[in-house]
């Protein structure tokens, strides 16, 4: 019993390690008992104090850049001329929970229209923000998209809409239930950095196969088959 707490301690520890390092913060030597998410995102809320949605805190980070708008990504210029504006709206696979930014599809979309016309003929936003529901989604494009005149809005938001058991889905407006698992999953994640590596290392599998598909798309042969 008592090696195994002992283990399990080293084991936290180096998670607090491993985040501190990997998140340049000492602050998450103390996950749990700090509020460490507002190293990544802040919450936007409403007259009545109601989440309206999140986004990211400004970060020069090379591997995960943040504009001034808390979008993932370089800033967006004010003016966008006669270039192609696409927003990519969603929550966590749009984000892209557990990846470098190159490997968000909404960056390596950007990648891939840059080498078919240019740089200037097309412009990719990364708008999406782990965790928004459609509710949220549609906050955010009242509050931000409708600003930046758009002129293709991508949106992925699926599972976020869907509680279980049933994956019944859940109207707009209406708050998703939590079930006791998920709760106990939230509350672990939440208060030990072993469960936060765990959950991320998790969900970086479950993302890793969408940016491979961007990566590995037949974008030359596309086109041609329309």
């Amino acid at each position: 019993m008592t090696r195994t707490m002992l283990s399990f301690f080293l084991l936290e520890m180096s998670a607090r390690v491993f985040l501190s390092l990997k998140m340049r913060s000492s602050r998450f030597l103390l996950y749990g008992l700090v509020d460490t998410e507002k190293e990544k995102h802040r919450i936007i809320r409403g007259p009545n104090g109601q989440m309206l949605y999140c986004e990211g805190v400004p970060s020069h980070d090379k591997r995960n850049p943040v504009n001034s708008l808390g979008f993932r990504g370089g800033e967006i210029k004010k003016e966008k001329g006669d270039t192609i504006r696409i927003v990519c709206l969603g929550s966590s696979t749009t984000y892209g929970t557990g990846l470098d930014y190159d490997e968000t599809y909404p960056k390596i979309l950007q990648d891939k229209l840059h080498s078919m016309f240019g740089e200037d003929r097309f412009e990719v936003i990364n708008a999406g923000q782990p965790g928004l529901q459609l509710l949220n989604v549609i906050a955010l494009t009242k509050d931000k998209i409708v600003h930046l005149s758009p002129d293709i809005v991508i949106l992925m938001n699926v599972n976020n809409n869907f509680a279980a058991p049933g994956f019944s889905f859940v109207a707009i407006g209406a708050e998703n239930s939590a079930t006791l698992n998920s709760k106990f999953k939230n509350h672990i994640v939440k208060h030990l950095a072993l469960g936060f590596v765990l959950d991320d290392a998790i969900i970086n599998v479950i993302e890793r196969p969408i940016a491979r598909f961007f990566k590995q798309f037949d974008w030359q042969g596309f086109p041609k088959g329309l």
